[in-house]
C-alpha cells in the first residue's frame, strides 16, 4: 500500500511538471513577447526584403543566401542586365536555412527561379539551434516555429522556459526596429536615388535591400582561409535542399545553387588546381543529390583588392563584379545554353573595367544617409 501510495505521488508530480511544461512552452510561441538581444535589426532587413517580394507581380528571381548576397550584389544593375526583377534576400548566414525557405514559400510564386548562393559553412553546420535564434523565435520570429522539424519544435519548446519569468516581466515593451515605411522614410528623407553607402550599420539597407559600402577592403593581407573541409559536409544538408527543391519543383518554382562569393589567400584559390578540385568534390556532391548548380567557380573567388570586412563581403566595386558575373549566368540559364568562357583572363578584364564604369554611375547619384 504505501509503495502505491509513493508511485501515485511521483505519478502526480511528474504529469504536473509535465503539464506545467507543456503549457508554458504553448504560451511561450503562442504569445511572442519581448526578449533582449532576439536581433532585432535582422527583423528589419526582413521587412525590406519581404515589402519588395510582395510587391512584384511578375515573374521574378530571388536570390537567397546569407551575407555574401546582402553585400555582393547590386540589385538595380543586375535587373539591367537581365531584364528581370530581382528579390535580394541576402541576410545572414548563421539564419536557420528552415527560416529562409518559410520566406520563399511565401512570396515565391509559380515561374519565379529561387537561386542560393548559400556561404560554404551552411554545408558544414550541424543542426543547432543557438541561443540567438532562440530568442528570434519566441519573439518576432514566432511564424518561423512550424518549419522545423518535430524534434527541434521539441528542443525549442525546452529552451523557451528560461525566458519566460523575463518575458513576462517585459510584456508591454514593443519589438525595436522600424516598419519597411518608417525605414525608407528614414533612408529617403535626404537622397532617394542613392544605393551607395560609406560604411555598413545604421541605415544600412539601400531602398532595394542591398548592402553596397563603397569603401577599401578591411581584410589584412595576410588572411587566409580554407571555408570548408571536405571531411565536414553533412549530407543531410543536401538532403535538405533536395527536399526544398522538390517542393516548390511541385509549385512550378525552380532552385538552383550557385556558388558564394569567396576571397582568394593562400587556403582559398581556386587559380591553384589543389583547391579547384577540391571545390568540385563539393559540386559533385550537389549533383549527386540530384540539385541543379549554375556558375563558373573561379568567378565567385575575388581578389582582395574587391573585399570590404569579411571573407564572404565585397565592397562596392566588387559588388558590382559579381553582379556582372551572376547576370552573365543567369542569362545563359535563361537561354537554356551552357556558360563558356574560351578567354577567361580577356572576360574578366572587360567585366572590370565596366564594373568600374557602373561604380562611378552610382556614385553620381551620391550616398545615402549615415
Amino acid at each position: 500500500m504505501y509503495k502505491q501510495r509513493i508511485i501515485l505521488f511521483f505519478s502526480i508530480v511528474l504529469s504536473s511538471y509535465a503539464l506545467l511544461f507543456i503549457l508554458t512552452s504553448i504560451f511561450s510561441i503562442t504569445y511572442p513577447l519581448y526578449i533582449p538581444n532576439a536581433a532585432y535589426w535582422l527583423k528589419e532587413g526582413f521587412s525590406i526584403k519581404e515589402h519588395r517580394a510582395k510587391t512584384i507581380d511578375t515573374q521574378k528571381i530571388f536570390l537567397v543566401s546569407g551575407s555574401n548576397t546582402l553585400f555582393s550584389i547590386c540589385t538595380p544593375l543586375l535587373e539591367e542586365k537581365t531584364n528581370q526583377k530581382i528579390v535580394n534576400f541576402g541576410l545572414n548566414a548563421y539564419t536557420p536555412i528552415e527560416i529562409y525557405f518559410a520566406e520563399i514559400k511565401k512570396y515565391a510564386k509559380p515561374g519565379d527561379i529561387v537561386i542560393m548562393p548559400l556561404e560554404y559553412n551552411f554545408y558544414t553546420n550541424e543542426k543547432i539551434l543557438e541561443d540567438w535564434v532562440i530568442r528570434i523565435l519566441l519573439t518576432w520570429g514566432s511564424e518561423f516555429i512550424k518549419e522545423f522539424s518535430v524534434k527541434q519544435i521539441l528542443e525549442i519548446l525546452f529552451k523557451s522556459l528560461p525566458y519566460l519569468p523575463e518575458r513576462i516581466i517585459n510584456h508591454d515593451i514593443k519589438f525595436p526596429g522600424r516598419s519597411y515605411e518608417e525605414y525608407m522614410q528614414s533612408l529617403n528623407s535626404k537622397n532617394p536615388l542613392a544605393i551607395l553607402r560609406r560604411a555598413d550599420g545604421g541605415n544600412a539597407y539601400n531602398s532595394f535591400g542591398d548592402k553596397i559600402i563603397d569603401n577599401e577592403s578591411k581584410l589584412k593581407l595576410d588572411f587566409s582561409n580554407r571555408y570548408f573541409y571536405l571531411t565536414d559536409l553533412k549530407d543531410f544538408r543536401f538532403q535538405q535542399l533536395k527536399d526544398f527543391a522538390d517542393f516548390l519543383a511541385k509549385q512550378n518554382i525552380k532552385l538552383l545553387l550557385t556558388y558564394p562569393v569567396t576571397i582568394q589567400n593562400p587556403e582559398f584559390d581556386l587559380t591553384q588546381k589543389e583547391h579547384a578540385d577540391r571545390l568540385q568534390k563539393l559540386t559533385d556532391k550537389i549533383k549527386e543529390h540530384g540539385l541543379d548548380i549554375i556558375g563558373i567557380p573561379k568567378l565567385s573567388n575575388f581578389e582582395l583588392i574587391f573585399s570590404y570586412d569579411c571573407i564572404y563581403h565585397l565592397n562596392a566595386e566588387g559588388a558590382m563584379l559579381r553582379t556582372l558575373y551572376v547576370a552573365d549566368t543567369i542569362n545563359c540559364y535563361l537561354a537554356n545554353k551552357t556558360q563558356e568562357i574560351p578567354d577567361m583572363e580577356e572576360y574578366k578584364k572587360q567585366r572590370k573595367a565596366e564594373a568600374k564604369k557602373m561604380l562611378e554611375k552610382y556614385r553620381k547619384l551620391g550616398y545615402y544617409p549615415e
